[in-house]
């Protein structure tokens, strides 16, 4: 089952009987439509027709498009024809704040314990250190243990020369991937029926991603893994396309990532909604996984 399609050179895309169909000058492939994820076209002197850029919105496919230098810069989000859209939204614009408060806690600490799970499996330091911040944790994090964690986290990992600001490969990787995910989390979100502007914790007024960028925190982790691993191999960045054949355990249960991604929103939406349920358990699989698959 495909559940990522990758152009990398120059093809023509188009929409032929509940199929894509890709033809590169010298090869054509079909791939049924309902088994596809995610589009991610690398190739800037591609061509994509309307007919197919309408079916892949309407079978909630993330699209997701890249410069020359196979940076994602942009992704194609449908109109939610969700049949509570508009009731969906009003809910969204009266969340709770004391539930959006205490989730976001609850967010911020399973992101560190992802990241306290990645120092694990590569054998690093502070793990002490973080394991200590979760417990100071405090409703919407106003003590921001989040970012006191980040930055030990990334130097642990990455060296205390590293600077997510710079350019390097390193960072080359980590935005890719984050894009990746990113769009998966933005194509759940509207597919709920919800706005993906209007943040719980994010309020970036030029960011139109804001709830998208709160869920997505805890797997942020799993593309830091992905780059770790990537950064030394001959073509670092065929590493990181893999992204979406990995798996991760939530709740007990192996899942692709964008699977994994579904069940995340669901649940998020459901307590910020205000029904009991538990904030979900994220196990990362071993080095060995993320290298092989």
């Amino acid at each position: 089952m495909f559940r990522t399609v990758l152009i990398k050179r120059g093809s023509k895309l188009q929409y032929i009987k509940g199929y894509l169909v890709v033809y590169d000058g010298e090869e054509e492939r079909k791939v049924y439509l309902k088994d596809v994820t995610c589009l991610i076209i690398e190739s800037t002197s591609s061509l994509i027709t309307i007919p197919l850029l309408i079916q892949l919105v309407k079978n909630n496919i993330s699209v997701i498009f890249c410069d020359e230098k196979h940076n994602p810069t942009g992704t194609v989000l449908g109109l939610s024809n969700h049949f509570q859209n508009s009731g969906n939204i009003y809910k969204q614009i009266n969340w709770n704040p004391n539930i959006t408060k205490l989730l976001w806690k609850e967010i911020v600490k399973l992101k560190i314990n992802m990241q306290l799970q990645v120092l694990n499996m590569f054998e690093k330091t502070n793990i002490e250190l973080l394991e200590s911040y979760t417990l100071e944790v405090e409703d919407n994090d106003i003590t921001n243990r989040e970012g006191l964690a980040a930055k030990v986290y990334f130097f642990s990992l990455f060296g205390q020369e590293f600077n997510r600001k710079e350019q390097s490969v390193i960072n080359d990787l980590l935005n890719y991937g984050y894009s990746i995910i990113l769009s998966c989390f933005n194509r759940e979100i509207v597919q709920a029926g919800y706005l993906t502007q209007l943040g719980i914790f994010h309020r970036g007024k030029s960011n139109p991603f804001n709830l998208s960028c709160d869920f997505m925190e805890p797997f942020r982790p799993i593309i830091d893994v992905l780059a770790f691993i990537s950064v030394n191999h001959k073509e670092p960045i065929k590493e990181m396309r893999k992204i979406l054949t990995k798996k991760v355990i939530i709740n007990n249960e192996r899942r692709y990532i964008d699977d994994a991604i579904r069940i995340f929103v669901s649940i998020m939406l459901r307590i910020l909604n205000g029904e009991d349920v538990n904030i979900p358990n994220i196990v990362l699989k071993s080095k060995e996984h993320y290298f092989n698959d």
